[in-house]
């Protein structure tokens, strides 16, 4: 194929966008297919294909589709082609995803023939899947009797999706979106919950099922976009093979239209609906308040300069500390923190809305006429020409910023347009857009106070959501559950009972079935040949100033945006003051400073788009003979380039006079601070379970707990609750923590940026002291912990549970820590995922070797069953783990591909950082790949009978889960 002809592609345009570094190009096929070529430099490729999947009812069954595609097609019949490729490709990205309307399926590789092997399983699964009912009953639900052959036992449902959406529709923050839509936009498709409700999934049969697929995922309705350096002409080439071997695809073959998007009536006046909601917290530990929000519909069209406009506005208003309707409901004293707030435009129907959580029911009304007013004083008084110029400075750094997710990030807004027949690049090119809404700003100087009073204002379809605690919602959603099954199994005959169970024992003896040894040799894959023996470049300047700070200049492109990490050694802080860092570290970036306020100060950083963030950096150093406790805090600024002097100006005072003395803003920013670690209870329990049961094992790993575990949350709830009472302690704490940061110089710096930038830096740094020498970082005050032996519950409100089991390793260090990292893979890509995901329903099951920490996690996400799941850890012990060449493959496989994923400007400071404090040079690092190379599978199987002969007694659980669940194992009760 040539690149003029496209061969049975038309190209329908081409344009260049400077701010990205590409080339775009759009290309139809006589099928309808529509392809995007974004054309760079980069080496990490990408596909992905996207398909409408606008939801019509609450069955998920978008979602369940999803996950069954990627379980088994026509050239790959194995069971699960998709973790099979987890095992033993280098995908740098490889998931699905479902949106409020859409389904997209990215994977990336930096290797040409991985990413080859990657969108070959992905097109025949997406376009070929084995639809089957076994598929339908694992990843979506079905019935089982809850003891297996006996006809007498309660009936039960589960299924993966079914536990995953249990676990979603617990957090308060999805409790507020799905009754937003569905009260806001009755008519819409976003009234429905496009990946399901636990209560409605279970209503999905067999044929709807398979009829929404025939529906939706036809080529002609396909969209797919490429992205990287590899040509367009061998994309396009592969798209066109493909297709024409698709039976009964002609040249112009096209499915029927999908029906016509319903659209949302307008309403003629303002609406109120109360809704409950169970509390993060069980047994009365919850002091959680209510959540007000208001929401207002504002329009249902693809309209960039709308979309722009009310982009503005929702930083005007809402998008730093100073700006006036987040300063005016935070200092209020109304409510705790902000909920998801701002212009939401990720669907078609495009909402604006603000609102609050942790605020008491007698509270609402005050609230709706604050916010009420202040809309009405902007309106009235408009908006400053100081803060559009900080706000269209924002909108250039955003464009600018290359961030960890950039390419998805790209991906995403690609989709949000193209999907509905727009054009691809709408939200992605939208410079001119930006010129256009500058132009009419300048001939309309009140057009942004006239947009906000006829849409949000004014408008009549305004929703004023109301959202209660009710402590006992959730013990009765298990109630009704438990009588709703009742009564259906009382509906059955013992024939149907029999069936249920006989169905239920065939599903797992499929599941436990290993694959066919033809099925999996059809599966593409990457040899030892294939693999770099080599790290990839990571080329990075090393400069000692004459202070002795170290300045790393990792070489990157960033896009006209600089990156500057600094290092505090913590060993020059008292470490009495260590559990109180956490807390440090979220009111310095917050506070004033000395002569200036906490909204001045918020002010001047946003003008210089400047974002100065803190958090701790530690672990081991690796260096023979050196292995220390390395133990630092780290302070991050961005900024655009241009900007870059004022922000460092800005971050010498946050760093040398920040100041807590605004006693009302720091009493605010607890409350914030409290709010959030409560959600995180619930919206990260698998993180606080594994930290909580991390905790006793390393000095570092209870410094954790302290810092982001159950201790912490019980001291934010202190803090935040009895602020009177506990602020003066914290107070003297964190000036003492900044008197201490004042006085140092930092050890070590990493830039990335441009050279102009650079020589900024190195001024900077040279307005410091001269360095100490490092010390290591001890922790003798620290409370004891019982090592191991600890079983602790966390009771929360909702439907499935999180569990953790930890146990003492050895650090990466130590001889046996490549077969390790390669026993934790194994186990994450085999028996856990088998055992506790495919048959026991959970939503993820998870090994990981922490070679920093010295410590080996078990873990559980999304889980119906946690006794079930302690009992398969438990069984890890007696295995007699065996593993063959291929999996040693695939665990080499996994061992590289960190190294391979393209390094983003702010994780190439942290990591030039990490290699030049903890030793990881070069040379150690190649070393481990060399060791990674030469493993075998008696390598594995020595390493791992080696730690289960030291660690098989030596454990901590920790479970995250509500009190129906967590009853059996008779776990210690923990209380936040």
């Amino acid at each position: 194929m040539n690149e003029q002809g496209c061969g049975d592609f038309q190209e329908l345009w081409s344009r260049d966008l400077a701010r990205l570094g590409l080339r775009a190009r759009l290309f139809r096929h006589g099928c309808g297919m529509e392809v995007l070529s974004m054309e760079n430099g980069d080496r990490e490729n990408w596909f992905s294909a996207c398909f409408p999947t606008m939801p019509t009812d609450d069955s998920g069954v978008a979602h369940i589709i999803e996950h069954v595609v990627l379980g088994g097609s026509r050239r790959y019949p194995v069971k699960d082609p998709f973790m099979e490729m987890v095992k033993s490709s280098m995908a740098s990205f490889i998931n699905a995803m479902t949106y409020p309307d859409h389904t997209v399926y990215p994977v990336a590789s930096t290797n040409r023939r991985d990413f080859f092997n990657l969108v070959d399983v992905y097109w025949d699964a997406i376009f070929y899947p084995n639809l089957s009912t076994d598929g339908l009953r694992q990843e979506g639900w079905h019935y089982e009797l809850s003891q297996p052959g006996d006809l007498t036992s309660p009936l039960c449902v589960n299924g993966i999706v079914l536990n995953e959406m249990r676990a979603a529709t617990a957090e308060l923050d999805t409790v507020i979106d799905q009754e937003l839509n569905r009260a806001l936009l009755p008519d819409s498709p976003r009234a429905f919950e496009a990946g399901g409700r636990p209560e409605a999934i279970s209503a999905l049969n067999d044929e709807a099922f398979r009829d929404f697929y025939r529906q939706h995922y036809h080529p002609s309705r396909a969209r797919i976009c490429f992205w990287g350096d590899i040509p367009t002409a061998e994309k396009l080439s592969y798209v066109s093979r493909h297709l024409v071997a698709m039976p009964g695809l002609g040249a112009v073959s096209a499915a029927a239209p999908l029906p016509p998007r319903p659209r949302q009536a307008r309403w003629t006046s303002p609406r109120r609906q109360r809704v409950a909601f169970a509390p993060e917290l069980s047994d009365g530990q919850s002091d959680q308040a209510g959540a007000w929000v208001m929401a207002c519909f504002l329009h249902d069209g693809l309209e960039p300069l709308l979309d722009l406009a009310f982009d503005l506005l929702d930083y005007l208003l809402l998008g730093d500390a100073a700006a006036p309707l987040q300063k005016a409901l935070l200092e209020s004293g109304l409510g705790d923190g902000l909920v998801d707030s701002g212009y939401d435009n990720e669907s078609i129907e495009a909402v604006f809305r603000v609102g609050l959580t942790g605020c008491p029911s007698e509270n609402f009304p005050a609230l709706e006429r604050l916010v009420r007013d202040c809309l009405t004083e902007q309106v009235r008084n408009g908006f400053p020409p100081a803060k559009l110029q900080t706000a269209f400075r924002q909108f250039r750094l955003e464009q600018q910023e290359i961030g960890e997710d950039h390419c998805l990030s790209v991906l995403e807004d690609v989709f949000s347009s193209w999907i509905h027949g727009g054009d691809p690049l709408l939200y992605v090119d939208n410079a001119a857009v930006l010129d256009e809404l500058s132009a009419t700003l300048a001939a309309q100087p009140r057009f942004l106070e006239e947009l906000l009073a006829r849409h949000v204002l004014n408008n009549p379809h305004t929703l004023y959501l109301e959202l209660v605690p009710d402590t006992t919602l959730q013990s009765r959603r298990f109630a009704d559950e438990a009588a709703r099954l009742a009564a259906i199994r009382a509906g059955m005959s013992d024939d149907e009972l029999r069936r249920i169970d006989a169905e239920a024992a065939a599903l797992k003896a499929r599941q436990e079935a290993p694959n066919r040894a033809e099925d999996l040799a059809c599966l593409p894959r990457l040899r030892r040949e294939d693999l770099p023996r080599e790290l990839p470049p990571f080329p990075c300047r090393r400069e000692v100033l004459p202070t002795g700070v170290v300045l790393l200049q990792p070489e990157l492109f960033s896009n006209g945006v600089s990156y500057l990490d600094l290092v505090y050694p913590l060993s020059a802080f008292p470490v009495e003051l260590l559990p109180a860092m956490p807390f440090y570290f979220h009111l310095a970036g917050r506070v004033g400073v000395a002569g200036r306020s906490y909204d001045t100060m918020a002010e001047q950083l946003a003008a210089a788009t400047a974002s100065i963030q803190y958090r701790p950096f530690v672990g081991h150093d690796i260096r023979p003979g050196n292995a220390v406790l390395g133990g630092y805090v780290l302070v991050h600024l961005s900024a655009l380039e241009e900007c870059l002097p004022e922000a460092l100006a800005l971050l010498q005072e946050r760093l040398r006079l920040t100041i807590f003395d605004e006693r009302k803003r720091c009493q605010e920013l607890l409350r914030q601070n409290w709010s959030h670690v409560r959600d995180e209870l619930l919206e990260n329990g698998q993180g606080v379970a594994m930290t909580r049961a991390a905790a006793g094992l390393s000095p570092l790993s209870t410094l954790a707990e302290s810092w982001r575990g159950v201790e912490h949350a019980v001291a934010a709830k202190k803090n935040a609750r009895n602020f009177a009472r506990e602020f003066g302690a914290l107070q003297e704490q964190c000036r003492t923590i900044q008197a201490c940061l004042a006085a140092q110089s930092p050890l070590a710096a990493a830039y990335v940026g441009g050279d102009v930038g650079l020589a900024a830096c190195r001024d900077f740094l040279r307005g410091f002291g001269v360095v100490p020498a490092p010390a290591g970082l001890s922790l003798p005050s620290l409370p004891a912990w019982p090592a191991t032996g600890r079983r602790e519950a966390l009771l929360v409100n909702g439907g499935v549970g999180f569990c953790a089991r930890v146990m003492p390793a050895p650090l990466a260090t130590a001889p046996s820590s490549v077969a390790l990292h390669a026993y934790a893979h194994m186990l994450s890509c085999g028996k856990l995922w088998d055992e506790i995901r495919v048959k026991g329903g959970a939503y993820g099951a998870h090994c990981s070797y922490d070679g920093n920490l010295g410590m080996l996690q078990f873990s559980s996400n999304s889980d119906p069953q946690p006794a079930r799941t302690f009992g398969v850890f438990a069984a890890l012990a007696q295995e007699d783990f065996r593993c063959d060449d291929e999996d040693v493959q695939a665990a080499i496989i996994a061992g590289i591909k960190t190294d391979e994923r393209p390094l983003r400007p702010a994780r190439a400071c942290a990591q030039a950082l990490w290699r030049e404090l903890f030793g990881w040079t070069d040379e150690r690092r190649g070393e481990i790949r060399r060791q990674l190379f030469a493993l075998t599978p008696e390598h594995v199987r020595r390493g791992a009978a080696e730690f289960w002969q030291h660690s098989a007694t030596l454990a901590n659980d920790c479970v995250v889960a509500p009190a129906a669940l967590a009853s059996s194992l008779h776990y210690r009760t923990l209380t936040v």
